[in-house]
């Protein structure tokens, strides 16, 4: 985006691997009436876009590939973990998200290991075997062995009202 120049948000794209931010994608697009695709089927549209991705490693997941196909608006993240003072501005670091206009969100997805391929529960399980007796890591060793989901259209809210805000009054206060 030029310094200073704002487009209309005319697209929301997304990486899910099984299925939460997929879901996040689908309800923003039903509230918002702008189309959802998966980042590998995604078009180049003439405004900007509202990235969503799964939170892995710390990270959003895809954000460089859709940043360097696409100029995005907005971010959400999509993770299992409660979001902590500091969760945006950890995301954004460790993402390499630079550009201070574009606004992060961060919404508590789902997880069902039923749904893990075999190579994801193989490293799920030496990842929870390495959590077990860290009071650090309790909460989401629980969420990893119970299963959980958090979807919903409150959790998604902040984010779609800040897209009519931003189509609203293009991105100035």
């Amino acid at each position: 985006t030029g310094k200073g120049r704002y487009f209309m948000i005319k697209s929301i794209i997304y990486w899910s691997n099984y299925g939460s931010t997929q879901r996040y994608a689908e309800l923003l697009s039903k509230d918002m009436g702008i189309p959802a695709s998966p980042l590998h089927n995604a078009d180049a549209s003439d405004g900007e876009a509202f990235y969503l991705g799964c939170v892995m490693d710390g990270r959003i997941k895809g954000y460089a590939c859709a940043a360097a196909r696409f100029r995005i608006a907005g971010v959400c993240a999509v993770g299992l973990e409660e979001k902590r003072a500091d969760t945006v501005f950890e995301l954004r670091r460790n993402t390499g998200i630079v550009d201070s206009r574009i606004r992060i969100f961060y919404a508590r997805g789902a997880f069902d290991r039923d749904k893990l391929n075999p190579v994801h529960r193989l490293m799920l399980r030496g990842a929870m075997e390495s959590m077990e007796g860290s009071a650090k890591y309790a909460a989401i060793l629980e969420l990893m062995q119970k299963g959980c989901d958090f979807v919903s259209e409150e959790n998604i809210r902040p984010a779609a009202e800040w897209i009519i805000w931003r189509n609203k009054t293009n991105g100035q206060k």
